[in-house]
Protein backbone atom coordinates (compact mmCIF):
# COMPACT_ATOMS: atom_id res chain seq x y z
CA UNK A 1 0.00 0.00 0.00
CA UNK A 2 1.39 3.30 -0.97
CA UNK A 3 2.18 5.68 2.25
CA UNK A 4 0.59 9.34 1.50
CA UNK A 5 1.29 12.12 3.01
CA UNK A 6 0.89 15.93 2.92
CA UNK A 7 4.08 18.13 3.46
CA UNK A 8 4.79 22.18 4.12
CA UNK A 9 6.80 22.14 0.22
CA UNK A 10 10.28 22.75 0.62
CA UNK A 11 13.24 23.76 -1.67
CA UNK A 12 14.02 19.92 -2.30
CA UNK A 13 10.31 19.44 -2.81
CA UNK A 14 10.36 21.69 -5.81
CA UNK A 15 13.42 20.73 -7.16
CA UNK A 16 11.95 16.93 -7.04
CA UNK A 17 9.09 17.69 -8.77
CA UNK A 18 11.26 19.80 -11.69
CA UNK A 19 13.07 16.28 -12.06
CA UNK A 20 10.07 14.34 -12.70
CA UNK A 21 7.19 17.34 -13.77
CA UNK A 22 4.93 16.12 -16.65
CA UNK A 23 5.29 16.99 -20.02
CA UNK A 24 1.76 18.85 -20.32
CA UNK A 25 2.47 20.44 -17.07
CA UNK A 26 5.82 22.07 -17.88
CA UNK A 27 4.02 23.31 -21.11
CA UNK A 28 1.21 24.85 -19.07
CA UNK A 29 4.14 26.44 -17.32
CA UNK A 30 6.09 27.58 -20.28
CA UNK A 31 3.02 28.81 -21.86
CA UNK A 32 2.39 30.84 -18.78
CA UNK A 33 5.34 32.86 -19.62
CA UNK A 34 8.36 31.48 -16.82
CA UNK A 35 11.43 30.27 -18.69
CA UNK A 36 11.41 26.66 -16.68
CA UNK A 37 9.28 24.85 -13.90
CA UNK A 38 11.84 25.77 -11.19
CA UNK A 39 10.89 29.31 -11.65
CA UNK A 40 7.15 29.00 -12.12
CA UNK A 41 6.77 27.17 -8.89
CA UNK A 42 8.89 29.48 -6.76
CA UNK A 43 6.64 32.67 -8.09
CA UNK A 44 3.97 30.34 -7.46
CA UNK A 45 5.47 29.65 -3.85
CA UNK A 46 6.03 33.28 -2.86
CA UNK A 47 2.82 34.19 -3.40
CA UNK A 48 1.05 31.27 -1.32
CA UNK A 49 0.92 31.53 2.36
CA UNK A 50 1.39 27.66 3.31
CA UNK A 51 2.32 25.80 -0.44
CA UNK A 52 2.33 21.91 0.28
CA UNK A 53 3.34 18.64 -1.45
CA UNK A 54 1.61 15.83 -2.07
CA UNK A 55 4.26 12.81 -1.38
CA UNK A 56 3.74 9.36 -1.97
CA UNK A 57 6.38 6.97 -0.61
CA UNK A 58 8.34 10.09 0.35
CA UNK A 59 8.64 10.63 -3.28
CA UNK A 60 6.93 14.09 -4.19
CA UNK A 61 3.14 13.54 -6.38
CA UNK A 62 2.72 17.49 -6.58
CA UNK A 63 2.83 20.48 -5.00
CA UNK A 64 -0.11 23.01 -4.80
CA UNK A 65 -0.86 26.28 -3.26
CA UNK A 66 -3.38 28.63 -2.63
CA UNK A 67 -3.49 32.61 -2.93
CA UNK A 68 -6.27 34.59 -0.95
CA UNK A 69 -7.07 37.16 -3.66
CA UNK A 70 -10.41 38.54 -1.72
CA UNK A 71 -10.87 37.76 2.08
CA UNK A 72 -13.82 37.61 3.87
CA UNK A 73 -15.38 40.56 6.25
CA UNK A 74 -16.44 37.66 8.36
CA UNK A 75 -12.91 35.66 7.97
CA UNK A 76 -11.62 33.38 5.88
CA UNK A 77 -10.86 34.19 2.38
CA UNK A 78 -14.21 34.45 -0.36
CA UNK A 79 -11.91 33.97 -3.52
CA UNK A 80 -8.49 32.51 -3.94
CA UNK A 81 -6.47 31.37 -7.52
CA UNK A 82 -5.26 27.82 -6.88
CA UNK A 83 -2.18 26.35 -8.45
CA UNK A 84 -0.41 22.54 -8.61
CA UNK A 85 1.84 20.63 -10.53
CA UNK A 86 2.21 17.38 -10.90
CA UNK A 87 5.14 14.60 -11.73
CA UNK A 88 4.91 11.01 -13.72
CA UNK A 89 4.01 9.28 -10.23
CA UNK A 90 0.63 10.47 -10.35
CA UNK A 91 0.07 8.22 -13.15
CA UNK A 92 1.06 4.88 -11.75
CA UNK A 93 -0.84 6.12 -8.94
CA UNK A 94 -4.00 7.79 -10.50
CA UNK A 95 -6.75 6.65 -8.12
CA UNK A 96 -4.42 7.60 -4.70
CA UNK A 97 -3.94 10.18 -6.65
CA UNK A 98 -7.42 11.16 -6.98
CA UNK A 99 -8.94 9.98 -3.83
CA UNK A 100 -6.34 12.52 -2.05
CA UNK A 101 -7.15 15.16 -4.12
CA UNK A 102 -10.46 15.38 -3.18
CA UNK A 103 -9.27 15.54 0.41
CA UNK A 104 -7.27 18.59 -0.20
CA UNK A 105 -9.71 20.49 -2.23
CA UNK A 106 -12.04 19.66 0.03
CA UNK A 107 -10.31 21.36 2.82
CA UNK A 108 -9.22 24.42 0.38
CA UNK A 109 -12.84 24.88 0.16
CA UNK A 110 -13.47 25.04 3.98
CA UNK A 111 -12.76 28.22 4.22
CA UNK A 112 -12.58 29.93 0.93
CA UNK A 113 -15.98 30.17 -1.18
CA UNK A 114 -14.74 30.19 -4.73
CA UNK A 115 -11.55 28.61 -5.85
CA UNK A 116 -10.30 29.77 -9.25
CA UNK A 117 -7.45 28.78 -11.49
CA UNK A 118 -6.14 28.82 -15.31
CA UNK A 119 -5.48 25.61 -17.20
CA UNK A 120 -3.93 25.12 -20.49
CA UNK A 121 -6.95 24.12 -23.04
CA UNK A 122 -4.08 21.39 -24.78
CA UNK A 123 -3.84 19.36 -20.89
CA UNK A 124 -6.95 18.04 -21.49
CA UNK A 125 -6.01 15.21 -18.81
CA UNK A 126 -5.66 18.15 -15.77
CA UNK A 127 -9.06 19.39 -17.24
CA UNK A 128 -11.14 16.24 -16.84
CA UNK A 129 -9.51 15.92 -13.37
CA UNK A 130 -10.65 18.93 -12.48
CA UNK A 131 -13.96 18.73 -13.81
CA UNK A 132 -14.33 15.05 -11.78
CA UNK A 133 -13.26 17.20 -9.07
CA UNK A 134 -16.36 19.23 -9.71
CA UNK A 135 -14.45 22.37 -10.91
CA UNK A 136 -16.15 24.27 -14.24
CA UNK A 137 -14.49 25.17 -16.97
CA UNK A 138 -15.25 28.13 -18.95
CA UNK A 139 -14.72 29.18 -22.24
CA UNK A 140 -11.12 28.89 -23.66
CA UNK A 141 -9.32 32.77 -23.87
CA UNK A 142 -5.71 34.02 -25.01
CA UNK A 143 -3.64 33.66 -22.41
CA UNK A 144 -1.98 37.40 -21.55
CA UNK A 145 2.04 36.47 -22.01
CA UNK A 146 1.60 33.51 -24.79
CA UNK A 147 -2.01 34.10 -26.31
CA UNK A 148 -2.20 30.01 -26.36
CA UNK A 149 -5.74 29.42 -25.29
CA UNK A 150 -6.19 28.71 -21.49
CA UNK A 151 -9.28 27.93 -19.22
CA UNK A 152 -10.79 29.63 -16.44
CA UNK A 153 -11.90 26.84 -13.82
CA UNK A 154 -14.00 27.46 -10.77
CA UNK A 155 -15.26 25.87 -8.08
CA UNK A 156 -17.53 27.31 -5.31
CA UNK A 157 -19.35 26.03 -2.31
Amino acid sequence: MTEVRLAAATRAHLLELTDGIRSEDLAEVLASGFSSALEGLESSCRDCPEPCALLFDNRVAAVFGRVPLRQSLLGGCEVAFVWGLTTRLVETHRLTFMRWTKVVVADLLADCALLVSFVDARYTRALQWLECLGFIAGPAQQHPVSGLPFHVVSLGR
